[in-house]
């Protein structure tokens, strides 16, 4: 059967059967402009009169599915491609014949009314595939897990590790931890010792002098520690002179030589001055005269 549709971009109304639209989804070329267009939607009912001019076509309408579709000069890319549709109710008179079987006329001269529904382009998964996406999901969560302990326990291991390089400059900055740190050396083999800053340890007075029997001279010593934390004890360095002024001997006294027994194992505490009274054996020596250094024990007794 025909069906008479009008151009929408020179108004040419112009036959074309249902069979040729079908071909090509309803798109067809305007006979006098060459404009391709849905003729579906612009499908006019045979009863009303053509007052438009019939001009001689400039090709026939092809029905073949090669004939290539050309889209209207200076329009933009956008507009070139015609919109997919589909067909899917085309509504006829209940005596209008088949389609396969109807000829080329309408002896009824009835309307036809066409609906085009839109085709909504929809994003189908395959069968499995939801199965598929939760285990996906379910294994990067566990990956996820995973790389989340690994990273907490590189930061435990980083903060370990700068706790155990600063253990000192912490204890003495924070005491109360200092009992903390003493049991975890125990377990590692470290010790957390105090601060050395020999230069703030002064001694205040000093002297040597002849003991109870010429072999035994007495040292005597008057020193404070100035720093403002707690720190070690240094290891007195004595040096023996003779008369020349030439170092005849050095005697090397640690803490546990010269401390009290009531003060070993506790720091010089901050601000804290002591009186040491040290025995000096010279046994034979002509001594005239010393010399009183301090240093720390990992310092080197120089």
């Amino acid at each position: 059967m025909e069906l008479n549709t009008r151009c929408p971009e020179c108004g040419t109304v112009f036959p074309a059967s249902l069979e040729q639209m079908k071909l090509r989804k309803g798109y067809i070329r305007c006979v006098n402009c060459a404009n391709i267009f849905d003729g579906f939607e612009f499908v006019v009912s045979t009863d009303t009169p053509d007052t438009s001019p019939r001009p001689t076509p400039r090709e026939p309408i092809q029905a073949s599915d090669s004939v290539p579709l050309r889209a209207k000069p200076g329009l933009p890319a956008s507009r070139r491609t015609p919109p997919r549709v589909d067909l899917h109710t085309l509504n006829l008179p209940d005596d209008a014949p088949d389609s396969d079987t109807a000829g080329d006329g309408n002896p009824d001269n009835e309307p036809v009314s066409v609906y085009i529904e839109p085709r909504e382009d929809r994003v189908r998964r395959p069968a499995g595939a939801e199965f598929l996406t939760h285990r996906r999901e379910a294994t990067s969560s566990g990956w996820g897990g995973l790389i989340a302990l690994l990273v907490v326990l590189a930061l435990l291991v980083g903060a370990a590790l700068l706790v155990y390089a600063y253990r000192v400059q912490i204890a003495s900055s924070a005491p109360a931890v200092r009992p903390l740190l003493e049991r975890a050396c125990v377990s590692i083999g470290c010790t957390v010792p105090y601060p050395q800053r020999v230069d703030r340890i002064s001694i205040m007075d000093s002297s040597l002098q002849a003991g109870e029997s010429e072999a035994v001279m007495q040292l005597n010593v008057v020193m404070r520690n100035t720093f403002g934390k707690a720190q070690q004890w240094p290891v007195l360095m004595l040096d023996l002179v003779d008369f020349s002024g030439a170092v005849v001997a050095t005697k090397t006294y640690r803490p546990s030589d010269y401390l009290p027994d009531e003060a070993r194992g506790q720091p010089f505490q901050a601000g804290q001055e002591v009186r040491l009274n040290i025995p000096v054996e010279v046994d034979d020596l002509k001594v005239n005269g010393y010399q009183l250094r301090k240093v720390f024990p990992d310092q080197g007794t120089k």
